[in-house]
């Protein structure tokens, strides 16, 4: 089952005609890959990593205050595979009175390495999740809402480079396999990141006959609702690695399979920025856990279920029994607030 947050913990829902609707998930992705205007990514952070991917907005508008208030604490920048002890540099030396993170595992670890309270809150899709299943009830002439009531399809996601990491990977012949894949199972959309767009990935897909999405440069406030939004309109989805979408997928209620044998290679962009071999010694443990949990798609019934098994593997990144409601939430911000008034590294 998807994760669903009691209706009588979500946030009240205005519907007057200021009220923002979803995000729009079928503009060209040229467009869609392209950085926003300043304006548009909330520079007001006082971490800038907070409002990478729009994870700052999403607690920001679950909490219920203001988008141009700056959040108040340090909050983890993604998914780690390579738990451990991994903390970011930037993270650990944030000027920020608090750190949440998706569980406790993390919090322990954060407090550790960053000296200073840590808790467990849920990762941000999940508070993004949450709001639009809750939202989209509402909605129901809106046609992101219809294509929610009746998924379909299955949404691809290859490999993908950051902005400091380019990953090497044969798009032209995963385009080439997905376009052999039964009609059965169309539409077939391929989720790249925004800087596969730049690269020209995208075109090997396009002249397949597929279809392409973006979720957005990760500057984009609105990245992690059309993440959301993209994983809640198909039925299923394919993966040609471990990632956080393999998570995110579970928790929308949407089965995940394996594409065997599409490896990517990655070099540095900057230097410094690849794990170390310790981190990846812990990567490649998550990755063979990963590979035994979900079933390559050759070689599997395609019944579209999540077993008992995959559902607690994701929660232990997502986080998702440690969600917090408005009301806790808003809690949160005023005493996160309260800590950063009067933090030594302010004085």
């Amino acid at each position: 089952m998807p994760f669903t947050m009691p209706l009588a913990q979500t946030p009240e829902i205005s519907l007057s005609k200021d009220a923002s609707q979803p995000p729009v998930l079928d503009a060209p992705v040229e467009v869609l890959a392209q950085a926003p205007l300043p304006d548009a990514f909330n520079p007001r952070e006082i971490f800038e990593p907070n409002g990478f991917y729009g994870h700052a907005m999403a607690l920001k508008r679950w909490a219920g205050v203001s988008a141009n208030l700056p959040l108040p604490a340090i909050i983890q920048h993604g998914i780690y595979f390579y738990q451990g002890d991994f903390v970011s540099g930037g993270e650990a030396q944030a000027l920020l009175p608090v750190c949440w993170v998706p569980t406790p595992q993390r919090a322990s670890v954060y407090a550790r390495v960053c000296k200073r309270p840590a808790m467990a809150i849920g990762a941000p899709f999940l508070y993004a999740l949450a709001y639009w299943q809750n939202r989209l009830k509402h909605l129901t002439t809106d046609p992101i809402s219809n294509a929610l009531n009746a998924p379909r399809g299955t949404l691809v996601f290859p490999a993908h480079s950051t902005r400091y990491i380019q990953a090497e990977f044969d798009h032209k012949r995963l385009a080439q396999t997905l376009a052999q894949l039964s009609k059965a199972y169309n539409p077939i959309r391929v989720s790249l990141f925004w800087k596969e767009i730049e690269a020209g990935a995208h075109q090997s897909y396009q002249q397949a006959g597929l279809e392409v999405v973006c979720n957005g440069h990760q500057f984009d406030p609105a990245f992690i609702d059309r993440l959301c939004l993209n994983l809640l309109r198909h039925a299923r989805v394919l993966t040609t690695g471990i990632g956080s979408h393999v998570p995110y997928a579970i928790a929308s209620g949407r089965p995940v399979y394996r594409l065997e044998d599409f490896e990517a290679s990655y070099h540095e962009l900057k230097p410094g920025t690849l794990i170390d071999d310790a981190q990846a010694g812990r990567l490649n443990f998550a990755a063979q856990t990963f590979a035994q949990l979900f079933a390559p798609w050759d070689a599997c019934n395609k019944r579209d279920t999540i077993s008992q098994a995959q559902q607690a593997w994701a929660q232990s990144y997502t986080g998702a029994p440690w969600l917090k409601t408005t009301d806790e939430l808003k809690t949160l911000f005023k005493l996160a607030q309260h800590q950063d008034a009067f933090w030594p590294a302010h004085w």
